[in-house]
């Protein structure tokens, strides 16, 4: 099934974005005198016109110039993916003289049967509606922990500000340390059906 752009694969007219409703609530205070912050959030996001493939015995076929026949892929937006993140951040920083001190830490759950999206072309087809002649959602597509889905992120960091000459202004030694959980692994393979 190769992918032959402007051939085997066509855009729906009525294809929009993908997007998200994000809702966030939180609580943040001043500490110690004023030499210090802190800050806790709950952030919900429900993705929403996700992008999809749809190739099944109504979407057609089509001739590349050379005769050879392909099934036509049309991308739509696809109300079967599903996908939500819900997350709670607390932040905290402190400042004694020239040290500031502070972190962050995450806790998150990202839900669907698409992960939607990846770091290096940001949205990506979904493929629950690609021959659905031969792929039952139940097993094909589950609902659960997307691929991108992280449970743990944690930033500790602190900065010392150098004693220098007024001329030169002022420069900051810091150090930040990272503490993240595994994330989750997809174990499969092709099956020839």
């Amino acid at each position: 099934a190769p992918s032959i752009p402007g051939v085997t694969t066509r855009v729906d007219n009525g294809t929009v974005a993908p997007n998200s409703n994000a809702y966030t609530i939180g609580l943040a205070s001043d500490m110690a005198g004023g030499r210090g912050t802190w800050r806790l959030d709950y952030e919900y996001r429900d993705y929403a016109d996700i992008y999809g493939d749809f190739r099944n015995t109504s979407t057609g076929r089509v001739t590349d110039p050379t005769g050879r026949v392909y099934d036509l892929v049309v991308v739509k937006n696809t109300p079967d993916a599903v996908r939500t993140y819900k997350g709670v951040n607390a932040n905290v920083s402190y400042r004694a003289g020239v040290v500031q001190a502070g972190g962050n830490y995450t806790l998150s759950w990202a839900r669907g049967n698409v992960a939607g999206e990846d770091a290096g072309s940001g949205p990506i087809r979904a493929t629950i509606n690609d021959f659905p002649e031969y792929r039952q959602q139940s097993w094909n597509t589950p609902l659960g922990y997307v691929l991108n889905d992280q449970r743990h992120k944690m930033r500790i960091w602190g900065t010392w500000q150098l004693p220098v000459s007024e001329a030169i202004g002022t420069l900051d030694l810091g150090v930040t340390q990272r503490f993240d959980s595994g994330g989750p692994y997809d174990y499969n393979f092709s099956i020839d059906t």
